[in-house]
């Protein structure tokens, strides 16, 4: 359903009826507005008071004289659906930060896992970006090299957000001369890195595990892909392989 434009503004359909009247009419009566309008007198009255409030119409009411109601420039609406979109800004920014809380809720009682898939750079962003509201330690399987070829600008953004929050991650790396050579400085304040033997190529793939989620990611270009399992049987299996693999592990020296 296609959204109007009073809705978009935030007004009601009699809101949005009366201040056409008003660029019409000009500065007029509650009467003479009613008698231009569909409406009844108490609706016409009701609108016009939240004209005023909305500062999109102004009451000009003197002692002795019947009260006279001016519309405003209609510049003022696009002050009006800036103050709308910051607005609409801010409640997304609190309902992301709440949306783990309530799925978890809703999983609790359904019994079903929550997931998620995302698309392309904008979707790895969103997948990273979804553990900057974990209220633990982030767990990660990641390939250094492949994310500094492909997303090297959504990871940076991503780490210094970490870094902002104090969000701190311990990371198990595929031990390639690559990785090993990036890692030696790698964000220390709030990354501990760990080396795993391995004989292959760059997997292209990140795993992160936190708050009873799992993040799964591949990074290159034509299969650049994110999924978000959100599940306490799977995080628990993936959690403990974590743990299991970084106990195998020796500490990396890392040079600051």
């Amino acid at each position: 359903m296609e959204t109007s434009i009073f809705e978009a503004l935030g007004l009601t359909k009699e809101e949005w009826l009366i201040y056409q009247i008003l660029l019409e009419i000009g500065p007029s009566t509650a009467r003479k507005i009613t008698d231009k309008s569909p409406l009844k007198r108490g609706m016409v009255y009701k609108a016009l008071d939240g004209l005023v409030v909305r500062e999109l119409v102004e009451k000009h009411d003197e002692k002795g004289s019947v009260a006279l109601f001016s519309p405003v420039h209609p510049g003022k609406l696009r002050e009006l659906l800036a103050i709308r979109e910051e607005s609409i800004f801010e409640a997304r920014t609190q309902l992301e930060a709440q949306l783990g809380a309530f799925s978890s809720k809703f999983n609790l009682f359904s019994g079903k896992p929550n997931v998620r898939f995302f698309e392309g750079k904008k979707g790895m962003e969103e997948v990273l970006d979804d553990s900057l509201y974990a209220k633990e330690e982030i767990m990660t399987f990641a390939d250094l090299e492949a994310i500094m070829k492909y997303i090297p600008d959504v990871n940076e953004n991503y780490v210094k957000k970490r870094e902002k929050l104090g969000i701190k991650k311990r990371g198990i790396l595929f031990d390639t001369p690559e990785n090993r050579s990036m890692s030696d400085k790698y964000h220390v304040s709030v990354t501990d890195l760990r080396l795993m033997p391995w004989d292959g190529k760059s997997t292209g793939t990140i795993v992160q595990i936190y708050d009873n989620k799992v993040s799964f990611l591949t990074l290159k270009p034509e299969s650049m892909v994110g999924i978000i399992i959100e599940d306490p049987h799977v995080y628990t299996m993936q959690k403990e392989i974590f743990e299991f693999v970084w106990k195998t592990l020796e500490p990396k020296k890392i040079t600051q």
